[in-house]
């Protein structure tokens, strides 16, 4: 399992536990500090990232959702099919 894909308290059990087998001394103590800090700072961006995305979805359906118009979005780099489509609501 890739560093990325552990929680938290796994990196720091796995840590703790090399710190243990090694008997790491003071340099080695800092790198570990560090670590700790450097994925402290992931987790954050990670969670920041993740909520950003769902503001940005919320956003997105709300438009969508709302509009009298149909919306089709397309990815022209690739190929024309379409990747999100909304049909407009029928006003009578």
């Amino acid at each position: 399992m890739r560093d990325q894909d552990k929680t938290k308290a796994q990196l720091i059990e796995e840590l703790t536990l090399l710190r243990v087998q090694a008997g790491v001394g003071q340099r080695h103590e800092q790198r570990i500090a560090e670590l700790s800090t450097d994925l402290e700072q992931q987790i954050f961006a990670r969670n920041r990232a993740e909520q950003s995305l769902q503001e940005s979805e919320e956003q997105l359906r709300f438009f969508t959702e709302s509009a009298f118009e149909g919306i089709v979005i397309t990815d022209l780099s690739r190929d024309l099919r379409c990747r999100y489509s909304c049909q407009s609501r029928r006003i009578d």
